[in-house]
């Protein structure tokens, strides 16, 4: 159940490093840095929580995989994905992200979670 964390730490590990070289490249391209280092304490802390919860969120998949059995890599991990990608996008509504989308936006949002919702009840009821 926990082997698979040791590989999630190095991969993890390797994609900040990238991730962290192109954002100071962007940043240095824009001149936009200092802008970033207005609050680079609030920054730090929402950037480390934001790392916190997703690792965190790997290791509960990884703890509900094991839990399902065979179907634990595939249907484990669809239903992961689907809520991910759902919780994110009504995050996004809350904090105000959508405030000025379209209406047109707003349907195609709530149909693509709507099938995202079928697709988690579907992937939940074949494992």
């Amino acid at each position: 159940m926990w082997a698979a964390n040791g590989l999630w730490a190095i991969a993890l590990s390797a994609a900040f490093g990238l991730n962290a070289v192109y954002c100071l490249w962007r940043l240095g391209l824009s001149t936009s840095c200092s802008r970033f280092l207005d609050a680079p304490w609030e920054n730090l802390i929402a950037g480390s929580m934001m790392g916190l919860l997703f690792f965190m969120s790997v290791i509960m998949y990884g703890i509900g995989a094991d839990r399902l059995g065979s179907w634990g890599t595939s249907a484990g991990w669809a239903i992961y994905m689907c809520a991910t990608v759902f919780i994110a996008n009504l995050w996004g509504i809350a904090t105000g992200e959508w405030r000025n989308a379209p209406k047109k936006s707003y349907v195609f949002l709530g149909a693509g979670l709507l099938a995202i919702t079928v697709a988690i009840l579907l992937a939940s009821r074949a494992s």
